[in-house]
């Protein structure tokens, strides 16, 4: 995930591990409430993950799990 801290609205996840399947992400609070889902197609280029609106500051999770059941969480920041 990049940028990370970030300050942007959104984030970038290399998925190209995952080329051509489903996939399932959520960003979650650090408290893991739900902030957002998505389900798109991975490439080989960094995926695009345009953040909620008025995000709080903090740490935050991005859970990704493919149709097969694959599943990698990672830590990102958001700054004012």
């Amino acid at each position: 995930v990049f940028p990370n801290p970030t300050t942007a609205g959104s984030i970038y996840a290399d998925l190209a591990a995952w080329d051509g399947e489903t996939v399932h992400a959520r960003i979650l609070h650090s408290t893991g409430q739900p902030a957002k889902s998505l389900v798109f197609t991975a490439g080989t280029e960094p995926q695009l993950i345009v953040l909620p609106e008025n995000l709080p500051t903090g740490l935050y999770f991005l859970d990704v799990q493919t149709a097969k059941g694959e599943r990698q969480t990672v830590r990102f920041v958001v700054q004012p």
